[in-house]
């Protein structure tokens, strides 16, 4: 069990064994499902690096890929208008002991990038991502994570409530056709210097055509969403209808 407290507002248990998530807010103790990532966008996030593409440009294949960018929606405090929608780059996680054991290595790797052509490095950056994600017990099923840059309106959100929503779109061009998902989440935070932020640092840098210095706190805190409820929007064609196509 992972215990997280943040803030004056509310306490996160996290309970693998039960497979739930205790929230006490205000008094009131909460209790979510924990659940797994949906497999078919495990499996994409995870073959980001080799994903088809007709670009030429590697880089720009994966900077284009929508796989890894999801639309984070939280409560707006104060507002009328309740939802607040920002775009964050996310990435799956080792597990904790995954994470005590690689991170140090993944800092120095990342540093040995820096500095070069981002053209040069993209096939070193790809073969550090591969490796992470070609042993599937080492990563995390229940969690993906993502960087705080800004601290505005979802971090503001979160220290309030930390329910959240994460929308998932992309075309599969394996399947040839474009998926979707809704993860329905509560957020742990993680401040600077803890080992999942420092992973996610790292993850958030690996395929950024400027990098950015290891070694400061350049991020207010690293975001853990903890997987509660899923919901497939993947396109599909309705009974007796045929949705529009580009092939001949």
């Amino acid at each position: 069990m992972t215990i997280v407290e943040l803030g004056q507002n509310y306490t996160l248990f996290i309970d693998r064994d039960m497979r739930r998530i205790e929230v006490k807010r205000n008094g009131v103790t909460t209790f979510f499902p924990l659940n797994n990532i949906p497999h078919r966008l495990y499996q994409a996030i995870a073959n980001l690096a080799d994903e088809p593409t007709e670009e030429t440009d590697v880089s720009l294949s994966i900077a284009k890929s929508s796989v890894h960018k999801s639309d984070v929606v939280t409560y707006l405090q104060g507002s009328p208008f309740r939802l607040n929608i920002a775009p964050k780059f996310i990435r799956l996680t080792l597990n904790d002991h995954e994470l005590e054991r690689q991170v140090d290595n993944l800092e120095g790797e990342l540093l040995s990038l820096q500095g070069k052509n981002f053209q040069d490095i993209i096939e070193d950056a790809k073969s550090i991502y591969r490796k992470l994600h070609v042993d599937e017990s080492k990563m995390d099923p229940l969690r993906l994570g993502a960087m705080e840059l800004y601290g505005l309106s979802t971090y503001q959100n979160i220290l309030h409530d930390p329910r959240a929503a994460l929308g998932f779109n992309w075309y599969d061009c394996r399947k040839k056709e474009y998926t979707g998902y809704q993860l329905n989440c509560i957020v742990e935070l993680h401040p600077p210097g803890s080992l999942f932020y420092r992973y996610m640092r790292v993850m958030r840098a690996l395929f950024a055509r400027k990098w950015l210095d290891v070694g400061s706190d350049e991020y207010l805190c690293a975001y853990c969403f903890w997987v509660s409820e899923v919901k497939d929007k993947t396109l599909q064609h309705k009974s007796g209808f045929d949705s529009p196509t580009t092939d001949d």
